[in-house]
């Protein structure tokens, strides 16, 4: 993505304006880091300028609420194959952690609850709506419900994040 912006446009100028990245589930939320790393090692981006290109760029769709769905990788094995990658989920966790401790400076158990890192585990899900400026369901009972029960605690802190993408066949089409 980034080479062809380079190629198409000249420079990374526009990069954040030009590209959208969907992260359909959890299982691509690895791109917020893969991204961060990226824009900071090799196009010398400020830590703050690569999270805000990072979060225009990157969207969120949840399907289920099952757990089966929300993805959680074990630390070690993370920190081992992909160390760059890892550290970077680190210090985002710790700026997050801060940002949610500012925010609600009395509720350490909600700290722990919206952590990205917890119990040896990478919660994907959390990363995902951290790094992306918007979060869908994809019918309105089910964003309704990540609002209200799965991310209830992301939802008070950034509504305005939280939106509906209705997905499915209408008759006419099927």
């Amino acid at each position: 993505i980034i080479h062809q912006h380079h190629e198409v446009f000249g420079s990374m100028d526009a990069f954040g304006d030009k590209v959208r990245i969907q992260i359909n589930d959890t299982h691509p939320a690895l791109i917020i880091a893969d991204l961060m790393r990226t824009l900071c090692a090799d196009h010398k981006t400020s830590w703050d300028k690569a999270l805000e290109i990072t979060r225009s760029i990157c969207s969120y769709t949840n399907h289920t609420i099952m757990k089966e769905a929300l993805e959680e990788w074990n630390e070690c094995r993370l920190k081992d194959l992909l160390p760059r990658q890892y550290h970077i989920i680190q210090k985002l966790n710790d700026q997050f952690c801060t940002d949610v401790r500012n925010r609600f400076p009395t509720d350490e158990e909600r700290v722990r609850r919206m952590s990205m890192i917890e119990n040896g585990q990478i919660k994907m899900a959390h990363l995902a709506i951290y790094g992306s400026h918007k979060v869908n369901g994809v019918a309105q009972l089910h964003s309704e419900l990540i609002k209200t029960t799965l991310f209830k605690d992301f939802y008070e802190l950034w509504p305005e994040k939280f939106t509906n993408v209705t997905n499915g066949v209408t008759q006419r089409r099927w």
